[in-house]
C-alpha cells in the first residue's frame, strides 16, 4: 500500500471513530468501534506474522500494556463493578492490537511515518471543521450540544474536551505538514487552513488540559526540531488569523452562556460561518504564498546554527526578563500564585465562568475527584476496587450531587481502580514506550556530509521530523489523559496508541523477511487470530447483553413484561456480571406476578453488586411495593443511603418507606417499629381488617411514591 492509500485509509478510520464511538460513553457503539478495530489489527499482526515478520522493538511495550490488561482482567475477582472492569478488559486488548498493528507496519514499512503523520493531520482536520460547522447550521448538526451543561464546542464527540484534544493533535501535526521543505503550494494551503481550524475549534472548546498539551508538545518541537523559523512563521500566520474570531466567538452568549438555546446560536451562526469562511480564504491564500517562498529550500548548516544560537539568546532573554519582573513584584506574583494554586486544589473554589477568562483559570472539578480517587486508594491501597470501578464507590465520598464516570486523570483512576499494582504497571509502560517517543526528538538536522544531494537530504530530514510529529502526538494526547478521562475516547486514543506502536518497531534496524518455512510462521499467525477472536468476543459480549437489555426496558414499557423477562435472561446468560438484566428481570416478574421470583432475583442483584446502590434502592422499592414489606425496605435503603448519601432517589425512599411503615404499624393494630425497622406486634387479634388496609396502604404508597 502506497503513502498516500494508507494515509487516507487511516484518516478514514480516525474520523470513523470520532463519528460512531464519539465520546465513548455509548457501551455499544464504542465496544463495537473497538471490535472492528481490533479485528483489523489482528488480522494486519496476522498477515505480518506469516510472512515471518516478528515485534522487535515494539516487545517491552506490548509486554507492559500485555502486564496492566492482565491486571484489569484479573481484578474482575474483587470488583465493586464487575460488568464495568469486563469492558476495561476488552477495551485494553483493544488498545493492545491497536499498538502491536503499529509495531507490525513499522516493520513492514518503517518509512510510512509521513503518511501516519499526514492521517492523523487529515482526519483530525475533519472531525474540527465538522465541530466549527455545528456552529454554522446549530439545528441539524449541533442539535446534541441543546441544552447541554456547557456551551463549548463538542461535535461530533458531544464532549468538549474530547474535540480539544483531537484538535491538540491535529495542530502538531498542522505544524509538521506546514514546515516540511517539500511543500507544494496545494499542500502548503491545505497545511495552513487545517492547522487554522485546529487551533480555532481547540480554542472555542475552552479546554485548558487540550491547550496545555499543544503547548507543552509545541515547545518540545520547538526545542528539538530545526525548523524553528518555519515554525515561528506558520504558527504566527495561523494564530493571527483565528484570533479575531475566537475573540469574537468567546465573547458571544451563543458561545460562552450555559445551556444555550437555539436561538441564541442561530443568530450569530450566519456572522460566525462567514467570518470562519474569510479565515479559511486568507489563510489558503497566506500557505500557497509560504509553500512557494520554502520549497526545496533547506538552511545551511551555517545558517541552521546561527537560527538556533539566537533562538536560545532569546529564550535565556526571555527568561532572564521574566525572572527580573518577577523579583520586582515578588509579593504580587506570589500572592496571585498562592491564589491559584488555592483554587486548583480546593473543591469549594467557584467554577470559572465560560469564555476567554476560562483558558487562565485554575479552578475546576477536578479537585473533587482527585480527592475521591485518593481517599478510595487509601482504603484499597494495593490492588484498588476493580477497573473502573470509581464511578461506582465514589459516591460514598462525593460532598455533593455531582456525578462523574471518571476521574479525569489517568493516573488518578488508576489509583482509585488498581491501586498501587496499577500505577506501577501504568509507569513500566510509560518507560518502555519513552524510548521511542525521545529517539526521533534527539536527531538534529542531517548533515550536508551524510546525505548526497538536496532531494535526498530534504527527503532523510523530513522523515526524521515525520517521526518526531508522531512522538509529539503521543505526548500530547498523554499530556491531557492526565488531566481528563480522554482514555476512553477511541478516537484519540487508538491513533496514539498506533502512532506509539509504530515507533517503537520503527527503532530496531529492519531486516528482510526471510524464507516463511516450517510452522512457527503459521502458528504465530494462528495465534494471533485466536488472540483477536477472543478479544472481539470480550469486546462484543458485554455489548450485546446492554443492547439485550435495552430492549427489554423497551418493551416494559410496551406492557410486553414476557418478552421483556425473556430478553432480560438473555442478556443476564450472555454477561452474567451485569446489573441492568437482574433489574429488568425482577421488574417483569413483577408485572408478571411472581412476586417471589422477583425477590430472589433482586437478592441475587444485591449479593452479586453489594457496592451498588442501585440494587438496594430496586430492592427497597420491591419491598415497599408489591412486597409488602416496608421493614426490609427500610432497611435496604439505608444500606443504599450509606453507599450513596447523596444520593435524591435513596433519600426519598427512605422517607416514603418510613412513612409507609408507620401508616402501616398503625392499620395494623398499634404495632410498632423499632429504630433498625423490625416491626413490633402489639397484637394480633381481630386485627385481620386492619392488616388488610396496612397492606393496601403500603402498596398505595409504593405506587405513589414510583409516580412521583
Amino acid at each position: 500500500m502506497g503513502s498516500r492509500a494508507l494515509a487516507a485509509a487511516l484518516a478514514a478510520a480516525f474520523v470513523a471513530s470520532a463519528f460512531a464511538a464519539r465520546s465513548g460513553t455509548d457501551q455499544v457503539a464504542t465496544a463495537l468501534v473497538l471490535a472492528v478495530a481490533t479485528a483489523v489489527s489482528g488480522g494486519v499482526c496476522a498477515w505480518h506474522f506469516a510472512r515471518g515478520g516478528s515485534l522487535a522493538g515494539g516487545r517491552a511495550l506490548l509486554a507492559a500494556l500485555g502486564v496492566w490488561a492482565s491486571l484489569v482482567a484479573v481484578s474482575l475477582v474483587w470488583s465493586a463493578n464487575p460488568d464495568g472492569s469486563l469492558q476495561a478488559a476488552g477495551r485494553s486488548l483493544a488498545y493492545i492490537a491497536v499498538a502491536a498493528a503499529g509495531v507490525c507496519v513499522a516493520r513492514s514499512a518503517p518509512n510510512r511515518a509521513d503518511a501516519l503523520a499526514s492521517a492523523v493531520f487529515l482526519g483530525g482536520v475533519v472531525v474540527c471543521a465538522y465541530g466549527l460547522a455545528a456552529r454554522v447550521w446549530p439545528a441539524s448538526l449541533g442539535a446534541d450540544e441543546l441544552g447541554a451543561i456547557a456551551n463549548r464546542l463538542g461535535q461530533p464527540f458531544g464532549y468538549w474536551n474530547a474535540l480539544g484534544g483531537a484538535a491538540a493533535m491535529t495542530a502538531v501535526a498542522g505544524i509538521w505538514w506546514t514546515t516540511r521543505p517539500t511543500l507544494s503550494a496545494r499542500a502548503g494551503a491545505i497545511g495552513f487552513v487545517g492547522t487554522g481550524i485546529a487551533l480555532l475549534a481547540g480554542l472555542l472548546t475552552q479546554s485548558r488540559g487540550a491547550v496545555l498539551a499543544l503547548a507543552f508538545a509545541l515547545a518540545v518541537w520547538w526545542w528539538a526540531i530545526p525548523r524553528r523559523l518555519a515554525t515561528l512563521a506558520a504558527l504566527a500566520v495561523a494564530a493571527l488569523a483565528v484570533a479575531p474570531v475566537a475573540t469574537w466567538a468567546l465573547s458571544k452568549p451563543a458561545f460562552t452562556e450555559r445551556a444555550a438555546t437555539l436561538a441564541q446560536r442561530e443568530a450569530v451562526a450566519a456572522e460566525f460561518g462567514w467570518a470562519t469562511l474569510a479565515t479559511v480564504f486568507l489563510l489558503a491564500i497566506a500557505g500557497a504564498l509560504f509553500a512557494r517562498r520554502a520549497s526545496g529550500r533547506l538552511p545551511t548548516i551555517a545558517l541552521t546554527r546561527k537560527l538556533e544560537r539566537s533562538a536560545a539568546i532569546a529564550t535565556v532573554a526571555l527568561c532572564a526578563g521574566l525572572g527580573l519582573a518577577l523579583a520586582v513584584k515578588a509579593g504580587a506574583v506570589t500572592g496571585v500564585i498562592e491564589q491559584r494554586v488555592d483554587e486548583l486544589v480546593s473543591e469549594r473554589a467557584p467554577q470559572p465562568a465560560e469564555g476567554a477568562s476560562r483558558l487562565v483559570a485554575t479552578s475546576s472539578t477536578r479537585s473533587a475527584y482527585w480527592r475521591e480517587a485518593v481517599e478510595l486508594f487509601r482504603e484499597r491501597p494495593l490492588l484498588g476496587w476493580g477497573a473502573d470501578s470509581f464511578e461506582i464507590v465514589r459516591l460514598r465520598h462525593r460532598h455533593g450531587p455531582l456525578g462523574a464516570r471518571h476521574a479525569h486523570g489517568f493516573f488518578a483512576q488508576q489509583l482509585a481502580d488498581l491501586g498501587l499494582a496499577g500505577v506501577l504497571v501504568a509507569l513500566a509502560a510509560f518507560a518502555a514506550s519513552l524510548p521511542a517517543l525521545v529517539a526521533p526528538l534527539r536527531r538534529r538536522a542531517v548533515r550536508a556530509s551524510a546525505v548526497t544531494g538536496l532531494r535526498d537530504r530534504l527527503a532523510s530530514e523530513d522523515a526524521i521530523a515525520a517521526r518526531a510529529a508522531l512522538a509529539l502526538v503521543v505526548v500530547a494526547f498523554g499530556v491531557q489523559s492526565l488531566l481528563d478521562w480522554t482514555w476512553y475516547v477511541p478516537a484519540l486514543a487508538l491513533p496514539a496508541l498506533f502512532a506509539a506502536g509504530f515507533l517503537a518497531g520503527a527503532r530496531e534496524p529492519r531486516r528482510h523477511y526471510r524464507v516463511a518455512g516450517g510452522r512457527a510462521p503459521l502458528l504465530a499467525a494462528a495465534c494471533a487470530t485466536l488472540a483477536t477472536l477472543f478479544s472481539v468476543w470480550t469486546l462484543l459480549e458485554p455489548a450485546y447483553a446492554l443492547h439485550t437489555s435495552e430492549r427489554a426496558r423497551a418493551a416494559l414499557a410496551d406492557a410486553q413484561p414476557q418478552t421483556a423477562l425473556r430478553l432480560a435472561r438473555r442478556a443476564a446468560d450472555h454477561d452474567p456480571l451485569a446489573l441492568d438484566p437482574l433489574l429488568v428481570a425482577a421488574r417483569a416478574q413483577t408485572a408478571l406476578g411472581a412476586t417471589t421470583a422477583a425477590r430472589r432475583t433482586l437478592v441475587a442483584a444485591v449479593e452479586r453488586h453489594p457496592q451498588d446502590p442501585r440494587a438496594w434502592i430496586a430492592l427497597a422499592r420491591f419491598e415497599a411495593g408489591p412486597g409488602l414489606r416496608p421493614d426490609r425496605a427500610l432497611a435496604a435503603v439505608r444500606a443504599a443511603l450509606w453507599l450513596d448519601p447523596e444520593g435524591r432517589e435513596a433519600k426519598d425512599l427512605y422517607l416514603a418507606a418510613r412513612a409507609r411503615l408507620r401508616i402501616a404499624c398503625a392499620l395494623a393494630g398499634g404495632s410498632d417499629t423499632s429504630e433498625n425497622g423490625a416491626r413490633r406486634p402489639a397484637g394480633r387479634a381481630g386485627a385481620s381488617a386492619n392488616l388488610r388496609w396496612a397492606r393496601w396502604a403500603c402498596a398505595h404508597g409504593a405506587a405513589k411514591a414510583a409516580r412521583d
